[in-house]
């Protein structure tokens, strides 16, 4: 459409027509690209910083886990109470419901040759970390392996497959 023609289109509009079609272009089409557009990139980027800080947490428990740990080849000490003797299904399902983590098991299970199986959906990271600093020494297992993966904020999916030792 020409610049004339469209000068005599607006000319052919009444008063109250022309106020709409202004709320229109100065309004209506802003808003639509703020929530088409705008809104979506920020809750991307939102998503992106709440993932960010999940991982910096997660890198912060791991190097604290480590800076405890024993240097390869050095004697760990062993704890006060500590038996050695593996304490077995019973003892981690009472710890486990001691710190409030029971409800998060989806499997705890013998396996052979003295070994167990846990694993933890959805459980808040805090209390996990919490229960492990506190078991770890206690429960007469060794950690075999171990995957620990983000569910949502603060709280992750966990397997542990611990072993009988020597």
């Amino acid at each position: 459409m020409s610049g004339g023609r469209m000068v005599y289109a607006l000319a052919q509009l009444s008063g109250r027509e022309r106020v709409l079609l202004l709320l229109l272009g100065a309004v209506v089409i802003p808003v639509a690209v703020a929530f088409l557009a705008v809104m979506p990139l920020l809750q991307t980027r939102d998503a992106a910083a709440r993932a960010a800080d999940e991982a910096r947490a997660v890198l912060g428990w791991v190097s604290q886990q480590v800076r405890i740990m024993p240097a390869e080849g050095a004697q760990a000490l062993e704890p006060p109470g500590a038996g050695g003797e593996p304490i077995g299904l019973t003892g981690i399902e009472d710890s486990l419901v001691r710190i409030g983590l029971r409800d998060f098991v989806s499997q705890l299970s013998n396996r052979s040759g003295g070994g167990v199986d846990l694993t933890l959906e959805a459980a808040p990271f805090e209390r996990l970390g919490d229960w492990l600093q506190a078991m770890v020494p206690l429960w007469g297992y060794e950690l075999e392996a171990f995957r620990i993966e983000a569910a949502s904020p603060g709280l992750v999916n966990a397997s542990f497959v611990l072993g009988a030792g020597e």
